[in-house]
């Protein structure tokens, strides 16, 4: 099917998606600001041009997806070199190891501020104790008297009658009981459409959350990387495309 495209959108989206990545370029070299003789991205914050980038997910990929890869490939290959019932025992600590990786990676982007992750940790999922880490997010919140949530993007508001914290805590024990079924679903290697719309049965969690958390578990190797086949455009991105392509409906 022909896409009907605006060339001037198309231009001005190509003229900042490269003027952005030389911004994020020029800051990986050290080089002093300012980055750009743009006045609106020196003025004003953009995301980086890729998800990877951004000091949230390269916090992530770096404590937590990879010293978990690495935990996990060190016990496959004890599971390697072993056979029969030691074997086994084996293969249940990588699905032991795997599952604690998804909860971790899910309980982050809930938060989404790796501030407080630093400042506190996480929860385990073999361990979860929903009182004992909600004290620990309060006290976070009072004593270093800094946010616990990301303004980035809003999660856990799913309920107006409680705080955050509270409804980070039901989220948290619904993923809980609903983590042992998704991770079944994901050792059959789903889609990202199909995980993410499974994600969504979790309490609170709508697509554009769980299409992040998803994304998550693609860099940590535990879900297909299908994005060249679907994704779940969050408003801005929908609105651009819309300039881009005026006349396609953006489901």
């Amino acid at each position: 099917m022909a896409l009907d495209i605006n060339p001037r959108a198309m231009q001005m989206f190509w003229r900042f998606v490269n003027e952005r990545q030389q911004i994020a370029f020029k800051r990986e070299l050290g080089l002093p600001a300012p980055w750009t003789k743009n006045k609106y991205l020196r003025k004003y914050k953009f995301t980086n041009v890729y998800r990877e980038l951004d000091r949230g997910s390269q916090w992530a990929i770096e404590h937590i997806i990879r010293p978990m890869r690495n935990d996990i490939v060190l016990t496959l290959q004890a599971a390697d070199s072993n056979t029969g019932d030691q074997k086994k025992i084996w293969l249940r600590s990588v699905r032991t190891l795997e599952k604690e990786l998804f909860w971790q990676l899910f309980v982050y982007r809930m938060i989404n501020r790796w501030e407080t992750f630093a400042a506190i940790g996480f929860p385990s999922y073999q361990h979860w104790d929903r009182a004992s880490y909600m004290r620990d997010l309060d006290a976070n919140g009072r004593n270093g008297k800094r946010p616990i949530f990301s303004s980035a993007y809003i999660t856990c508001q799913c309920s107006k009658k409680q705080d955050r914290v509270h409804n980070f805590c039901d989220m948290a024990d619904d993923m809980h009981t609903k983590l042992p079924g998704l991770y079944k679903l994901l050792r059959t290697k789903p889609t990202l459409q199909v995980f993410c719309k499974a994600l969504t049965k979790v309490f609170g969690i709508a697509g554009f959350t769980a299409f992040q958390i998803s994304l998550d578990l693609v860099y940590a190797g535990l879900l297909p990387d299908t994005r060249d086949e679907w994704a779940d455009p969050g408003p801005g991105c929908r609105a651009g495309l819309g300039f881009i392509f005026p006349e396609i409906k953006i489901a």
